[in-house]
């Protein structure tokens, strides 16, 4: 159908309406003059959420946050030149994390461009291989073919939703901008629906890996990250029908079901102090799904020569974290698990099963051991006293980068059914930490829990905006130490001039003074019980306010320190007592650095 689009409210009502009835329900759109057709289009669709933000960078998290929460495409729209730039670090966590947008960037035409104009530059393929398509628009006036125009889109809205991944559509808007008094009397040319298609596993993979795994006792299943993966109780089926453990990484949704026969908590600690026993090395490791955030656990997989490693993932990109995989298979790593299970023969718990069981209990027991008597709340802390809460099945979780996500990996296991647990570890940054969890927050309706740190706090200050304009209740915990904690892990950490001055100066921050400003309340929380005070009271009204958590690098890196120390007593002491003197630990040389027990982890 031959169609002249004349003006540019034509142009963007055409836009707006297509990707309302494509199923885009969230518009989040920056300021900026050459973006006004389309905000005045969204101002037309009544139906149709619109969130507007000052800070470019701020809003693709945020956009990113409830495409997380929904699982559908949500848009983001950009006025030109920098602004546009602004979204590359959203785009890249979305590629890379497997979540859906729709990134609009408006552009000035062809005439303007590459002459020096304002606000110009080249914003074709702005994002590089960090998304799946990007096209750029024709500008109107012009006289085309809007199917074209209908198709391309719907094209891109189906690799957008299907394949999970940002798409980016670049529109040259010609002066004058808008036509407020115009009446658009238009009616446009229908989408076009892609299907969307499931890659199901074959009978031939699925015949090859039955046979492997029924072969061996002595098997794990190690779950990474799903992002996009639903009817996860089958990977638990799998689990238990297989009589394997299973190790679960805390954003791989497992860990949300509480307690199972076959699930191990504390796994860090256990492949720390006794990884080396040959009677909980596995014969065979099937992992399922994406990045793990244990880097212990992929060193001690690497380790494992002999050991058959299959991985089975939804990426439709190379993963393969330990470079041994014997096997990759590219399909839903859930449903997989299901025909998997559907064909395996059912085993009896092993003494495997029961030796990694044994040791899950007794470091859970220490841990706990060693936090009961602590009246000042230490960082590890933060997440951990959220499982003793009376609403600790009640929020979503989001946990922000550096040391949070660590703690969380190692610490927090619920022990009943509890809701989602969501990170950003497509690139793993600490940019936009708390945009993504007010994008959460803002699709469930409900409080979320952010934890981050005092530097992910501060890199991302412009979102409290966005708390207070839309009144999200989202609860904030920044642990402050003053800067980068997680840098006295390390082993150059004694370099304390190198660290201070050139990695991670302090930060100095006046997080109380920063709440006032914004106009959010804020407390600060010294001891235990007055945390877990305030949470409860912040959970109960519905509302948003931050909880700072004052720590001290020193004192975090020493009870690091005294906890491994805790917990190695433990296991040696449990190792003897249930297997005698052939567990026993070899004797190791004392280490020069005692820092190195996060070495190898962070």
């Amino acid at each position: 159908m031959k169609q002249s689009l004349h003006t540019n409210n034509e142009y963007a009502d055409m836009i707006i309406s297509l990707l309302y009835k494509l199923g885009v329900r969230t518009f989040c759109l920056g300021s900026g003059s050459r973006s006004a057709p389309l905000a005045y289009a969204l101002q037309k669709h009544s139906s149709a959420k619109a969130i507007l933000h000052y800070d470019e960078r701020s809003l693709g998290f945020f956009a990113l946050g409830v495409a997380k929460q929904t699982l559908t495409p949500v848009c983001v729209i950009t006025t030109t030149g920098s602004a546009a730039s602004n979204l590359l670090p959203s785009v890249m966590e979305s590629y890379m994390n497997g979540t859906p947008l729709i990134v609009i960037t408006c552009d000035r035409p062809f005439e303007d461009n590459d002459r020096g104009m304002n606000q110009t530059c080249n914003q074709q393929n702005l994002f590089g291989e960090f998304v799946a398509k990007s096209i750029t628009l024709p500008a109107t006036p012009h006289s085309f073919d809007t199917r074209a125009i209908t198709s391309a889109i719907s094209h891109l809205y189906a690799k957008a939703k299907n394949d999970s991944l940002p798409v980016h559509i670049n529109i040259p808007f010609r002066e004058p901008l808008l036509a407020i008094e115009e009446e658009i009397k238009k009616t446009y040319p229908p989408q076009t629906e892609y299907l969307p298609t499931y890659s199901l596993p074959s009978p031939i993979s699925l015949e090859y890996v039955s046979d492997i795994l029924s072969s061996y006792e002595k098997g794990l299943i190690i779950v990474g990250g799903l992002t996009t993966s639903k009817d996860l109780e089958e990977i638990l089926t799998l689990s238990e029908k297989t009589s394997f453990p299973i190790l679960a990484d805390p954003l791989s949704g497992i860990r949300e079901f509480g307690p199972s026969p076959t699930q191990i908590t504390h796994y860090n600690q256990i492949i720390h102090h006794a990884g080396h026993l040959d009677n909980l090395k596995p014969d065979v490791i099937l992992f399922l799904g994406e990045q793990m955030v244990s880097k212990r656990v992929l060193v001690w997989a690497k380790s494992l020569k002999k050991t058959r490693q299959l991985l089975v993932t939804g990426k439709k990109r190379r993963i393969d974290p330990t470079l041994e995989m014997d096997t990759c298979i590219e399909t839903d790593p859930a449903s997989f698990a299901k025909a998997l299970h559907e064909v395996l023969p059912a085993k009896k718990p092993t003494s495997y099963l029961s030796l990694w069981k044994s040791f899950s209990l007794t470091v859970m027991e220490s841990v706990e051991e060693f936090f009961a008597d602590q009246d000042q709340i230490y960082e590890p802390q933060c997440i951990t006293n959220m499982l003793t809460l009376e609403k600790s099945s009640s929020f979503s979780l989001f946990i922000g980068n550096s040391l949070p996500i660590r703690y969380a990996d190692s610490l927090y296991f619920p022990k009943k059914i509890s809701k989602k647990m969501y990170g950003n570890r497509g690139v793993s940054g600490i940019d936009g930490n708390i945009s993504t969890a007010l994008g959460i927050c803002e699709a469930e309706g409900a409080p979320v829990v952010a934890v981050v740190g005092d530097c992910t706090f501060l890199h991302d200050a412009t979102a409290i905006h966005l708390m207070k304009a839309r009144n999200i209740p989202l609860i904030i915990i920044v642990i402050n130490n003053n800067g980068g904690g997680i840098f006295h892990f390390l082993p150059y950490s004694n370099e304390k001039n190198l660290v201070d001055t050139l990695i991670s100066p302090p930060t100095t921050l006046d997080i109380g003074a920063i709440a006032t400003s914004f106009g959010i309340p804020y407390w600060k929380a010294e001891a235990a019980q007055d945390y877990t005070k305030m949470l409860d009271h912040l959970l109960e009204e519905g509302s948003h306010g931050i909880i700072e958590i004052p720590s001290s690098k020193e004192d975090n890196l020493q009870v690091h320190q005294e906890l491994e120390h805790h917990l190695k007593k433990q296991i040696n002491k449990h190792i003897k007592k249930e297997r005698g003197s052939y567990f026993t630990l070899p004797k190791r040389k004392p280490t020069t650095n005692p820092k190195s027990y996060a070495s190898t982890d962070f």
